[in-house]
């Protein structure tokens, strides 16, 4: 990231996937919109706030031979998370039950945006996209 002159600040992603498997306990998910050309993206959100990239392969002859590929593990809430909401092909927003809000770009994971205890005293448990500055986050107290 580049910012005022005299001011260069290198940003590194580091991913590394260890030899046995991460253990994801899935809270909440979501399909992506899909991309041209048909190759789609799920995300999944868990119980430790971590949310999943995976490449969805489905097998028009074979449903059953359909397979979900991990691709990114990201790190970002505190807490479970709680709701997935897609906004394109390429952004989704991620919630958790400590109200804290994520928004993420898929084709590397970046974390593009992020408030903490966004909602205050509202546990969220879904999220519908109103337009395209809007959401309407839904929950319990």
């Amino acid at each position: 990231k580049m910012g005022d002159a005299g001011d260069a600040r290198l940003q590194v992603p580091v991913v590394f996937w260890p030899e046995t498997p991460f253990t994801h306990e899935i809270e909440c998910g979501t399909f992506l919109k899909p991309r041209l050309g048909g190759e789609r993206t799920a995300v999944t959100g868990d119980k430790l706030g971590r949310l999943c990239l995976w490449k969805v392969s489905f097998d028009p002859l074979d449903p059953v031979r359909s397979l979900l590929k991990p691709v990114a593990l990201l790190v970002g809430h505190k807490a479970n998370v709680s709701a997935i909401v897609s906004l394109s092909e390429s952004r989704f927003i991620s919630v958790c039950s400590q109200g804290s809000v994520a928004l993420w770009r898929s084709k590397d994971g970046k974390c593009l945006a992020f408030k903490g205890k966004l909602l205050h005293e509202l546990v969220p448990n879904s999220m519908t996209v109103l337009d395209e500055t809007h959401v309407l986050v839904a929950g319990n107290n």
